[in-house]
């Protein structure tokens, strides 16, 4: 297998890959992983920030994708495209305990980590939930390497980039445009607090009888930086979505103090 920087060069077995990776440590390069389930245009916006870092070696990494295909318009180094059986091949005899229900997750991601030893990881703030834990697994672990959190890529509407928005009908879609519209509304009532937050979102919310909403919550400290975060379901599918969010303290005031 013939190696070329930035292309795209596919690998299908861990053993192959690790010497490429390891031999870029040595040299001191950053080494980039970018783990995603498509090659969509979100993973191409996160592949887009991690070649950011001056030098670096992208890995892309595909469990279980239809296609090793990368992303239109963007380039990678490696292509780690591995089935399940080929990343377990005795099933998954050992896992990751991680808060928030994603144990599976974080197994994969750690045997993802312990593969490429990447120095540098690029998740999506779409996920935010696996984010953190993630985050919480890593310096848990002492796993030298850093998260970094891509913000979440929209579409013209508003609506967060999702493959299961694709299987949304027209009426679903235009419904499903009231959690971002929350998201905002919840953000502009960051100044008075959690419930002022909490309150305004459900007001958006409960004007699209549609929806149905499976949690509505906020996230971080009583002031400064949190997370107001919504699930919420139509037409059986299960979409969600969160904003970032000064709490207590207001995009105004912030302002203020710029």
């Amino acid at each position: 297998m013939t190696f070329t920087p930035r292309g795209d060069t596919v690998f299908r077995e861990i053993a192959a890959v690790r010497p490429v990776v390891r031999a870029f440590r040595k040299l001191g390069k950053p080494v980039v992983l970018v783990p995603a389930e498509a090659p969509d245009a979100a993973t191409a916006y996160r592949i887009a920030q991690a070649q950011r870092i001056p030098g670096s070696i992208t890995v892309l990494a595909l469990i279980d994708a239809a296609s090793p295909a990368v992303p239109a318009n963007c380039h990678v180094d490696c292509v780690l495209a591995l089935s399940s059986s080929a990343l377990f091949p005795s099933g998954i005899r050992t896992s990751v305990c991680g808060d928030g229900g994603f144990g599976e997750e974080l197994t994969v991601l750690l045997k993802l980590v312990n593969i490429v030893a990447p120095t540098d990881l690029f998740l999506s703030e779409k996920d935010y939930e696996f984010l953190l834990a993630a985050q919480h697994m890593i310096t848990d672990f002492n796993l030298d390497l850093r998260v970094h959190g891509v913000p979440i890529l929209r579409e013209p509407d508003g609506l967060a980039l999702d493959p299961r928005n694709r299987e949304l009908s027209a009426g679903g879609r235009e419904s499903a445009l009231a959690i971002s519209a929350a998201l905002a509304a919840g953000a502009h009532a960051a100044e008075g607090g959690k419930d002022a937050v909490l309150a305004a979102a459900r007001a958006v919310l409960a004007a699209s009888p549609e929806l149905t909403v499976e949690s509505l919550e906020v996230r971080g400290p009583e002031l400064g930086d949190a997370r107001l975060l919504i699930t919420a379901s139509i037409e059986g599918i299960t979409l969600s979505d969160n904003a970032g969010l000064p709490l207590g303290i207001g995009f105004k005031s912030l302002a203020d103090q710029a």
